[in-house]
């Protein structure tokens, strides 16, 4: 469809530290999104989203640098 399109998103992530060296996470992303032509009588809507486990190691927790994995 040519015409007028547009958008709106949303992204948000969680994290919880086990222990000093470790932290699980979950991260959420939501997308709606549509177009109309010109005259606005052809309409195409969509929504697309998804979800992250994440988890990560940190190997130094002595310093205010933290190398993670």
């Amino acid at each position: 469809v040519d015409g007028v399109g547009a958008g709106l998103a949303f992204g948000t992530e969680a994290r919880y530290n086990l222990k000093d060296h470790i932290s699980v996470g979950l991260r959420i992303e939501i997308a709606v999104y549509g177009a109309s032509d010109d005259l606005g009588t052809d309409v195409d809507l969509g929504a697309a989203g998804s979800y992250t486990l994440m988890g990560d190691y940190y190997f130094n927790t002595e310093s205010s640098k933290r190398a993670f994995a």
